[in-house]
């Protein structure tokens, strides 16, 4: 029986919530980053880059709670969410490569210590998460559907 079926619920401060619930907000909530990564890619590529690390991040987490992993609310570290699921992880791998968006989270946002603005991502690498991340996103979403 996989961890989704065995605890029904986990605990969010006080309040038990739906192991299925959250999966599902993840989930729904990083088709709406990847969109509007989609949307602002062209025009504003530093927010498309953050919205593609939040999409890749709510991907990691719907894995780990599907699991029963528990991460807290204050990871937002892709490497150290990926960490967390065993070596032989069917997702490992695949999340491992995610790790890549990490910096983006904050690296395209904010001025640099020079008080310059960032560097603007490459558009065509960009364009090239946003399908890496749309092949992905379905993929999870059927398999944690299934556990």
């Amino acid at each position: 029986m996989s961890p989704m079926k065995a605890a029904r619920s986990i605990v969010a401060g006080r309040i038990a919530v739906s192991a299925e619930r959250r999966v599902g907000s993840f989930l729904a909530l990083a088709r709406e980053d990847l969109a509007a990564a989609k949307i602002l890619h062209k025009t504003f590529p530093r927010p498309a880059a953050f919205h593609l690390s939040q999409a890749a991040e709510k991907m990691i987490k719907a894995v780990l709670t599907t699991e029963g992993i528990i991460f807290g609310s204050g990871h937002h570290q892709l490497d150290r969410l990926v960490a967390l699921l065993p070596q032989n992880h069917v997702w490992r791998a695949e999340l491992t490569v995610l790790e890549k968006h990490t910096s983006a989270a904050t690296a395209t946002r904010y001025p640099l210590p020079s008080g310059a603005i960032p560097v603007t991502p490459d558009p065509a690498q960009i364009e090239t998460d946003i399908r890496e991340l749309e092949a992905l996103l379905p993929e999870v979403t059927d398999w944690c559907r299934q556990s």
